[in-house]
């Protein structure tokens, strides 16, 4: 049981290191702000469409095929003159697409992010109710970890009962890290 158990471990730890470089990273970044927040590049081009679809989701599954354009469908705005103005976002860039109805001019601004920008977007990104792949992607991804972040600590755990010597002071480091925890989440909430 032991073998198993330490094997187990030491899979989960690996398997989630990059992840948790990359929260640890995230949390830099959030805490000094080491990178600009403005974006990088803009750029807008312009197509004529042959059509405009009725719906603003088929005008964005056209965008998909024809020109590449992903991410989540943030806003779809249908003006009283006909016009649709779309948002399109994922992490790190997002468009603005307008579509005039009386030309069928379909005007798309694309606006690349900062770093930081890209880096709230991965925390803002909405688990698995995605209508892009790549974003689903990065959902279950971050589910997987956080099974195997569980996984880690019910094995260290484990682990850790094995050892007779330091059950007391894992005891008091473990009751600590609890109820610092508690303290924050309470003062979050009601502080």
């Amino acid at each position: 049981m032991y073998q198993i158990c330490r094997n187990l471990h030491l899979a989960f730890g690996l398997i989630i290191t990059p992840f948790l470089v990359i929260y640890a990273f995230s949390a830099l970044i959030f805490s000094f702000h080491i990178f600009d927040n403005k974006s990088l590049k803009t750029d807008t081009t312009t197509f004529e469409l042959s059509f405009l679809p009725n719906k603003p989701v088929d005008l964005y599954a056209l965008l998909l095929e024809n020109h590449g354009i992903r991410g989540q469908l943030k806003k779809s705005v249908i003006s009283k003159n006909g016009n649709v103005e779309l948002l399109i976002s994922r992490p790190g860039s997002y468009y603005q697409i307008l579509v005039e109805r009386k030309t069928l001019l379909l005007t798309i601004k694309e606006n690349t992010q900062s770093v930081e920008s890209f880096i709230k977007g991965l925390h803002a990104s909405t688990g698995l109710n995605n209508s892009d792949d790549a974003q689903n992607w990065w959902g279950l991804s971050v589910i997987f970890v956080a099974v195997m972040l569980i996984g880690l600590v019910i094995s260290g755990v484990i682990l850790w009962s094995y050892n007779r010597r330091d059950r007391g002071a894992g005891l008091v480091f473990l009751s600590c890290s609890f109820f610092y925890c508690i303290t924050i989440l309470l003062v979050l909430r009601f502080g």
